[in-house]
C-alpha cells in the first residue's frame, strides 16, 4: 500500500466529512490511514472514537487501547476509552486513566472534565465532581449538560439555592429544556415557593400538554394546595404514563383518604401495588389506612394468651363432630379457626367490618380451612337461616366484649342468634358474664371529668369534645388510686337464659349497696367482669386476673363526694343492652 504523504491532512479532511453526517465515509477515510501506518496513535484514536460514536464499542476498544499503548499520553484515546471503561463499570481504572492526564486538559478541554465528573459521581464522590463541573463552567459557561449536572448534585447534596442558581442560569440559555424545569420547580416546592413553582408546571404543560411529569408534580402540588379537583384531574392524566403511574396512584389515594373515602384510597394503593409491589408510599400508607380503619385493641386481644387458652379448651371440649358453628365477630377469623381444628363440620363467621372479613377470608385459606369456613362482611344480626347458614346452628361462640363487658353489643347479638339462628339446644361460648365494681378516688382521671381548671387555667371550653355519662377503659395497676369500698358483684348475666332487652333511654335501674372501707373523696366506679366460657372454665379480666388486653371500665362521676370509712352507701346503677353507667 501506498503510503500517506499527509496523514494530518486525512484526519483533519475526515472529521470535517464526519461534521457533515456522513459518518461512513469520515471511518472509511480513517480506516485507509490505520491500514498505511498502523502505529499512528491519533489516527487509531480517531477512528476509535468514530466507531463508537457508530455503537461499534468492540471494535473502538481494540483501537483505542491500541492507540494508548503505543502512546500513554494520547489524550483524546485515554478520554473515549476511560468513558467506554466507565460504562463497563471499570471505574477505578478509567479514573486512573483519567486522573494521569489531568495536568494537560484541565485548563482546557471541557468536554473531558465533563466526562471525568460523571466517573466521580458513578464513585458517588459528589464533592469531587462538584468541584470539576465548577472548573467546566469557568472553561466553557455555555456547558448545558454541566449546568444540568451541576443543578442536580447541589439539589442532592442539599445545597439547593446553589442549586437553584445553575438551574435558572441553564434556563436563562436554553428556556424550554423541560428538565431543567421541572428540577427547578421540585426544588422551589420544597423551598415553599408554590406559586413560582406552579407557573413552571405550566410553562412545560404549554410547552407539552401531555408532559406527564409535569402533569404529576402540578398534580402533586395542588394536593399541597388543597385544591383536590384539579390533584386528582392531573394526576389521572399522568397516571396513564407507565413510570409515573405507581406514584401517581398513591397521591390519588391519599386524595381518597383525605376524602374519608377508604374504600377508594384502598383501591388507589392497591392498583398502585400491582404495579410496583415494592412501593413503599403505598404499602405505608395501605398500613396505615388499615390501621386507621381497625382498632389497635386487636392486635392487644390476639396477644392475650390466657384469652386463646380458655376459648381453645371451651372449644375443644364443646365442639362435635356434625357441628354447625356461628362466630360472631370474628374479628381475624381465630376463634373459627379454633371450632375447626376441634372437628366443627362446618363454620359460619360474620364480621360486619369489611377490611377484617376480607383479612379474615385470606387467613382461614392461607390456613388450609376455606372449604369448612365461610366469611360474611355482615352483623350476625343481618344473617338469615337459609340463606347465609343452611340450618340452624349447633354451637354460638362469640367475644364481642369491651371493657365494661356489653358495649360491643354481646347481648343483642346473641340474643338474636338464639332466637333465629340456632337449635333449640344451641351451646354456647361464652356461657355467663358476671361483673363487679368497686368505689375510687383518682384524681388525675377526675380532674377531666368535666374539664375546668388546669394549671391555673379555665379551659372548660374544651369539655365540648368529652362524651359525657360513658366509662372508659384504663389498666388499673398503672394509676395512682384508692379504693374506698369493697367489691360488689352487680350483674350476672346467663347466656342461656338472657335478660329482657333495655334500651339506652329506659335502662335497667338498681340499687348497689357499697361498704366504705376507707375515708376519701368518692370519684369514680371501675367495674370489670368474670366471663364464663363453660360451668368450669373461668376467666377475669379484673386486676390481676388472666385477662391482659381488656383491661378495666372507669366511670367517673361530674359531682365526686366526701365518704367516711365504716359508712353504707347505696348508689345507682343504670344499665341497657349495651351501656352501664353509675349515680350518685
Amino acid at each position: 500500500m501506498e503510503p500517506i504523504t499527509d496523514p494530518h491532512s486525512v484526519m483533519e479532511k475526515a472529521v470535517s466529512v464526519y461534521q457533515s453526517g456522513d459518518l461512513p465515509a469520515a471511518t472509511g477515510m480513517v480506516q485507509v490511514l490505520v491500514d498505511s501506518e498502523p502505529d499512528n496513535d491519533s489516527a487509531l484514536s480517531l477512528l476509535g472514537s468514530f466507531l463508537l460514536a457508530q455503537q461499534r464499542t468492540e471494535e473502538a476498544q481494540q483501537y483505542l487501547e491500541r492507540a494508548f499503548q503505543l502512546n500513554p499520553q494520547n489524550t483524546e484515546a485515554i478520554a473515549n476509552l476511560s468513558a467506554l471503561y466507565g460504562q463497563q463499570n471499570r471505574v477505578d481504572e478509567a479514573l486512573r486513566m483519567m486522573e494521569s492526564i489531568l495536568p494537560q486538559i484541565e485548563n482546557q478541554r471541557p468536554d473531558i472534565l465533563f466526562n471525568y465528573s460523571n466517573m466521580l459521581v458513578q464513585q458517588k464522590r459528589y464533592a469531587d465532581s462538584i468541584h470539576i463541573l465548577e472548573k467546566v463552567l469557568n472553561l466553557q459557561p455555555d456547558f448545558l449538560p454541566a449546568l444540568n449536572t451541576l443543578g442536580a448534585l447541589y439539589a442532592y447534596e442539599n445545597q439547593k439555592e446553589k442549586a437553584i442558581t445553575v438551574l435558572r442560569r441553564l434556563l436563562a440559555l436554553q428556556p424550554t429544556h423541560i428538565p431543567s424545569i421541572l428540577s427547578l420547580g421540585s426544588l422551589l416546592v420544597d423551598m415553599g415557593q408554590n406559586q413560582e413553582a406552579r407557573a413552571l408546571y405550566e410553562q412545560v404543560l404549554a410547552i407539552d400538554p401531555n408532559d406527564p411529569q409535569a402533569q404529576a408534580f402540578l398534580g402533586k402540588l395542588y394536593i399541597d394546595l388543597l385544591d383536590y379537583d384539579k390533584a386528582k384531574e392531573l394526576l389521572q392524566k399522568a397516571a396513564t404514563f407507565p413510570p409515573n403511574a405507581a406514584n401517581c396512584y398513591v397521591l390519588l389515594g391519599n386524595i381518597a383518604k383525605e376524602e374519608n373515602d377508604k374504600a377508594k384510597a384502598e383501591e388507589y394503593y392497591q392498583m398502585a401495588l400491582n404495579i410496583d409491589p415494592d412501593n413503599q408510599g403505598a404499602l405505608q400508607n395501605l398500613r396505615r389506612l388499615f390501621n386507621r380503619s381497625i382498632p389497635q385493641w386487636h392486635f392487644t386481644m390476639l396477644a392475650d394468651d390466657a384469652r386463646n387458652e380458655v376459648y381453645q379448651k371451651a372449644l375443644e371440649k364443646a365442639i362435635r363432630p356434625s357441628d354447625l358453628v356461628l362466630d360472631i365477630g370474628a374479628g381475624s377469623g381465630l376463634l373459627s379457626m379454633m371450632a375447626a381444628r376441634a372437628g366443627a363440620r362446618q363454620v359460619v363467621a360474620c364480621e360486619m367490618q369489611p377490611m377484617l372479613a376480607k383479612a379474615a377470608t385470606q387467613i382461614v385459606a392461607d390456613n388450609q380451612f376455606a372449604d369448612r369456613i365461610q366469611v360474611h362482611a355482615l352483623k350476625s344480626l343481618q344473617l338469615s337461616v337459609g340463606r347465609e347458614l343452611s340450618e340452624p346452628v349447633d354451637l354460638i361462640v362469640s367475644e364481642i366484649l369491651d371493657c365494661g363487658g356489653l358495649g360491643e353489643a354481646v347481648l343483642p347479638s346473641v340474643r338474636h342468634a338464639v332466637n333465629h339462628l340456632a337449635k333449640p339446644d344451641v351451646r354456647i361460648i361464652p356461657s355467663r358474664l358476671v361483673l363487679h365494681a368497686q368505689l375510687m378516688e383518682i384524681p388525675s382521671r377526675s380532674r377531666v371529668v368535666p374539664v375546668r381548671d388546669i394549671c391555673g387555667f379555665d379551659l372548660s371550653a374544651f369539655d365540648r369534645f368529652r362524651v359525657p355519662n360513658e366509662y372508659i377503659r384504663i389498666d388499673l395497676g398503672a394509676e395512682d388510686y384508692k379504693p374506698l369500698s369493697d367489691v360488689v358483684q352487680f350483674e350476672d348475666i346467663d347466656f342461656y337464659n338472657m335478660p329482657p332487652a333495655y334500651a339506652d333511654d329506659d335502662p335497667l335501674r338498681k340499687n348497689l349497696d357499697f361498704s366504705i372501707q376507707q375515708s376519701g373523696q368518692l370519684q369514680a366506679v371501675v367495674f370489670w367482669f368474670d366471663l364464663y366460657l363453660d360451668d368450669e372454665l373461668k376467666v377475669s379480666s379484673g386486676l390481676g386476673g388472666e385477662l391482659v388486653h381488656w383491661g378495666q371500665a372507669l366511670y367517673c362521676f361530674e359531682r365526686p363526694t366526701e365518704v367516711v370509712a365504716g359508712a353504707q352507701l347505696s348508689i345507682k346503677m343504670l344499665r341497657s343492652d349495651q351501656m352501664i353507667r353509675f349515680a350518685l
